[in-house]
């Protein structure tokens, strides 16, 4: 079962359908130009999580062998990261919460929160950290690679507003 707390869509069944809006012209660039993370111990998961990024057009990037690596991980810029609650990096759940609210925590950044199904625990955790979208239990398929396609457009919206000063 999928939650979504930040997407303009219907829910018909099982499946995802976009409300009709404006075409966005950076939705149909490049793909690879958005950069994803999964943080997943499970490489079943993580491999299934990459490809429906992968195929939504999301660039991915290396995930940390261990979660002292998770330092080096926060510096960097990404615009979607996917942590499993279920299968934590590094095996410690505490510790791959906090990874994914440094990392989150940055305002470009959409999080969508992998989490036991019918765990409550994990949809408030998902929810208090402003996650895009909560995914509880085993979802996979188109249902994955629309959800990272709304994503991609949210991201693209987002970004387009940003103003970056740099030095």
């Amino acid at each position: 079962m999928m939650v979504f707390f930040d997407v303009e869509a219907s829910v018909d069944r099982g499946t995802i359908s976009p409300r009709p809006t404006t075409a966005i012209s950076r939705f149909n660039s490049v793909p690879g130009n958005l950069a994803s993370l999964v943080l997943s111990a499970d490489p079943a998961v993580r491999r299934r999580l990459e490809a429906a990024t992968e195929l939504a057009g999301w660039s991915i990037c290396d995930v940390p062998k261990d979660g002292g690596d998770f330092d080096v991980v926060a510096n960097h810029d990404y615009q979607l990261v996917i942590v499993d609650l279920v299968h934590p990096l590094g095996g410690d759940e505490a510790t791959a919460e906090r990874a994914a609210e440094r990392i989150a925590g940055r305002p470009e950044t959409l999080l969508v929160v992998c989490g036991r199904e019918d765990s409550i625990d994990h949809e408030v955790w998902a929810r208090c950290h402003g996650a895009f979208c909560h995914l509880s239990g085993n979802v996979s398929g188109d249902a994955l690679v629309s959800l990272f396609n709304k994503a991609r457009a949210a991201a693209n919206r987002h970004t387009s507003r940003t103003v970056r000063c740099g030095a």
